[in-house]
């Protein structure tokens, strides 16, 4: 996706009056969170022309990236599909709007029809399963996502597809293990895989494994989710300092992150209920006047035995 960024961005900037992909560019840059480029392009774009779906894409995807303005993002998607109703791109923008703001029923239609006008398009599929999921009709889900591999093929994200579904089934777990391990067999770098996969782990309160697959990524690429989920494994282990340190690294890489912040906060909120008990002891020792006598041997003892902590 990055590469991709960096393409559309150096043809944008070589040829600002050329039109052509830039609406997947645009939703290429609202799923990175690239507000302020997007703010940019549908600047541009909408300069340009205002007879262009891709002008009035590019502006929805920025709303629906700003936060707030999803009534603008779906007017903005409709006006884009009445300049062209074939328009693939418009349908994905109004859907994935649509379900974001609890309208499912509506979105599913969307990407429906995005299906039906594009059905080698992974978004369109993704999209229906996805509304599928969240009203609750995960047999039918499964089985559409299952005919998206038959479609498009047994690729990682298609497979991974099917295991996010069955991964919500209690019965089906292990079978989405399976899928999501062999996933990652095919495309080692596929993060959806890899969030899925570790979750699972998570559940099964497997932290070892977990933050293996975790650190095995992040020795490639670093995202806020990753560093976020490895410090959430870190804190469920008791390994305060090093949870700390992956929130903290999470937010630096986004400092919206909820679920960063509320780790960090329950992980610092449980030091600082530990740490009174210590004080109250030393003050105690302090007042008493006493001195306290300790052998060499048993001082270079606890230095060996605390350096395994770290």
């Amino acid at each position: 996706m990055k590469n991709a960024i960096i393409i559309y961005s150096r043809v944008h900037s070589l040829e600002p009056l050329f039109l052509k992909g830039m609406d997947i560019y645009a939703s290429i840059l609202a799923a990175k969170k690239e507000v302020k480029q997007l703010q940019n392009l549908s600047t541009d774009l909408i300069s340009v022309t205002e007879k262009s779906p891709e002008s009035w894409i590019a502006m929805g995807y920025y709303c629906a990236a700003s936060g707030n303005k999803a009534t603008r993002a779906v007017y903005f998607a409709q006006r884009a599909f009445q300049l062209d109703q074939r328009n693939v791109q418009a349908l994905l923008l109004k859907g994935s709007v649509l379900k974001e703001i609890g309208k499912t029923q509506d979105a599913l239609l969307h990407y429906r029809e995005a299906v039906r006008l594009a059905p080698n398009r992974f978004e369109a599929h993704k999209g229906v399963v996805e509304c599928l999921m969240k009203a609750g009709r995960i047999r039918e889900a499964i089985t559409t996502a299952t005919n998206t591999c038959k479609v498009l093929g047994n690729t990682a994200r298609c497979i991974t597809l099917v295991a996010a579904v069955l991964s919500k089934d209690r019965l089906s777990k292990d079978k989405a293990k399976t899928m999501l391990e062999r996933a990652l067999t095919l495309d080692s770098t596929f993060l959806e895989a890899t969030y899925i996969l570790t979750e699972l782990y998570m559940e099964e309160r497997n932290f070892d494994a977990a933050m293996a697959l975790l650190r095995k990524h992040l020795f490639h690429i670093s995202t806020c989710r990753l560093h976020q989920m490895l410090g959430d494994c870190l804190a469920a282990s008791n390994e305060h300092i090093d949870a700390i340190d992956q929130y903290n690294i999470a937010l630096s890489l986004d400092n919206k992150n909820k679920k960063a912040r509320d780790g960090l906060e329950r992980v610092e909120k449980s030091r600082d209920n530990l740490d009174p008990g210590v004080d109250d002891d030393m003050e105690g020792m302090e007042e008493s006047g006493e001195d306290v006598d300790y052998d060499a041997s048993d001082a270079e003892a606890s230095w060996v035995d605390g350096s395994e902590w770290y």
